[in-house]
């Protein structure tokens, strides 16, 4: 009888990969039959146990149908030499047995928990191969103890082969083999080898191959999973590094810790071709005391960052005079940066400084949007754009005596018209000067205050006519009217303007008084060098409480 020899591959395992080496000498075997082989080798039970050099890994999912297929062969006469044992007891060859042996095949159908174990295949008395059976329950569908190795390409396209396992039972059952992707079924796939057209990063993800086969009419599934990654292509570039500046100083205290990081980008999904590290003065940091280097790698999208950081446990003077310089190298250049240390300055006396820098940019803001508010009002508004049947943009009043004076002459009928009329564009009415000679008084004040947007009332210190029946001071019918339209009707805006000092107001009408308390007080100055010039605060004042003037050119009110 002449034995067929031996052939050996690898098995192929769940958690790891094992390989089984087996040779056997044919003519050994014929010598061993008749002369060495020992009887208990044709009972069931044996009284000493086999132990395997090595055991290959075996895991399966509760409910399936699962079988060891050896990975060598054997001709049928030296097939009837082997048998599977478990816990020194041979293993049933009934076919329809939930746990038997076929041929050189050892059967599961279907595996449970219960059947985990040490299974070994003996033939002629020695070990010939070793399982470690895990069956694991239904809630581990999915769990990495079940997954195969890991398959990571990037190559276009990729090929995803069904475990051993899995298509074994396929051909040796006549079964049918189908694949899932994340427990979703691949419609169209049933070839032991899924190949991925154009991989990208969608097609990652957790591939199954299912072969369902038959067993004297029952039905059996039996899979096997693993997970496909993208791999991306690496591209290492010269290294950039980002942190920290170069020359700059980093805060410290005497006696207190501190951490210097160093962050590099090396290239595009790099792994481990770039070296970082810290230097002190020159010299490499390798673990000094009171320094300690952790280097770390974090991606950011396909870049590939690497990081390092130097814990300084405490302070010294001397490393306030010392220059650290972070290293960046790999196969195409190197880089450096270096910091120094300085001492922090505290934190109480820099909140104080910092506080009263705030205060005084405050109050410098605050003094000057008061100061300059006006000005910015009337840079920022705008011309009157509505018709509103208004003829005078003010009508001013004044007591008639008060024109006796030079100054207050001067003051109405030059300076006012000149600086609002001719410089600003305003309209002004201005009685004895606009009137017609003969016109009804009465009539000629009520139809001019209607037809005025503000009412400006110049105030003198010149005394008010008295009646002889009173001793307060009465005023005139268009004062009447004034006063009416602003107390009474409040129809019409008011400008106040004092032209000169007063000593008090008493002189002044009651209504006057009143309004004085409730407007602000315009004084014009004439010894003022500025007081013939729009751009002085009180005529930026008195346009301030006037209307928006008519569009009409404006050369030097600005």
């Amino acid at each position: 009888m002449k034995l067929k020899p031996l052939t050996v591959t690898q098995q192929e395992g769940h958690t790891k990969n094992s390989e089984t080496v087996f040779y056997m000498d044919p003519l050994k075997i014929l010598l061993l039959i008749p002369v060495c082989l020992p009887l208990d080798i044709y009972t069931n039970t044996y009284e000493r146990s086999l132990v395997c050099r090595n055991e290959d890994e075996w895991s399966a999912l509760e409910g399936e149908g699962f079988c060891i297929v050896p990975a060598f062969e054997l001709d049928m006469s030296a097939k009837s030499l082997c048998v599977w044992t478990h816990n020194n007891t041979e293993i049933a060859q009934s076919v329809r047995a939930q746990v038997h042996q076929n041929g050189s095949m050892l059967c599961f159908l279907p595996i449970s928990p219960n059947d985990s174990g040490i299974y070994t295949y003996i033939c002629a008395g020695e070990c010939a191969l070793g399982a470690d059976v895990k069956a694991y329950e239904a809630h581990f569908l999915g769990s990495e103890m079940l997954m195969f190795s890991e398959i990571r390409m990037h190559s276009q396209n990729p090929p995803i082969p069904c475990p051993e396992q899995a298509y074994l039972m396929c051909e040796e059952g006549n079964g049918q083999l189908t694949w899932f992707k994340n427990f979703q079924l691949i419609p169209g796939q049933n070839g032991k080898v899924l190949r991925l057209i154009n991989a990208q990063k969608s097609d990652e993800g957790l591939y199954t191959c299912l072969c369902t086969w038959k067993h004297f009419g029952q039905t059996f599934n039996i899979s096997a999973s693993r997970n496909f990654m993208v791999e991306e292509v690496s591209v290492l570039h010269s290294p950039v590094i980002r942190l920290p500046i170069n020359r700059s100083t980093v805060p410290a205290q005497l006696g207190s810790s501190v951490q210097l990081e160093c962050r590099v980008f090396c290239g595009i999904n790099v792994m481990s071709q770039c070296s970082i590290f810290w230097e002190r003065n020159n010299s490499r940091i390798n673990k000094s005391n009171g320094y300690t280097e952790r280097t770390t790698r974090n991606d950011k999208g396909s870049e590939s960052v690497f990081s390092t950081v130097l814990y300084i446990s405490s302070v010294t003077q001397q490393d306030l005079h010392t220059h650290f310089r972070c290293m960046a190298m790999n196969g195409m250049e190197w880089n450096s940066v270096t910091i120094y240390l300085k001492v922090e300055e505290c934190f109480f006396f820099t909140l104080i400084l910092r506080c009263a820098y705030v205060l005084l940019v405050c109050l410098l803001v605050t003094m000057a949007a008061k100061y300059f508010a006006i000005d910015l009002a009337l840079f920022l508004r705008g011309t009157q754009q509505e018709e509103d049947g208004k003829l005078y943009d003010a009508y001013v009043i004044y007591q008639p005596d008060s024109v006796h004076d030079e100054t207050v002459s001067g003051f109405l009928f030059s300076t006012l018209p000149t600086v609002l009329e001719k410089q600003c564009g305003f309209k002004l009415f201005i009685h004895s000067r606009d009137s017609l000679p003969g016109e009804d008084l009465a009539k000629q004040v009520e139809e001019h205050i209607h037809l005025s947007r503000r009412l400006m009332i110049i105030l003198t210190s010149s005394p008010y006519r008295v009646q002889k029946t009173t001793t307060q001071p009465t005023v005139g019918y268009d004062w009447h009217m004034v006063l009416h339209s602003v107390l009474v009707q409040g129809a019409v805006g008011m400008v106040l303007v004092q032209v000169g000092r007063m000593r008090d107001y008493a002189h002044l009408p009651l209504g006057v008084q009143y309004l004085l308390k409730q407007t602000e007080l315009l004084r014009w100055e004439p010894r003022e060098r500025s007081a013939s010039s729009p751009h002085s605060r009180f005529w930026k004042r008195v346009r301030y409480m006037m209307p928006p003037p008519p569009p009409r050119p404006i050369t030097t009110c600005i």
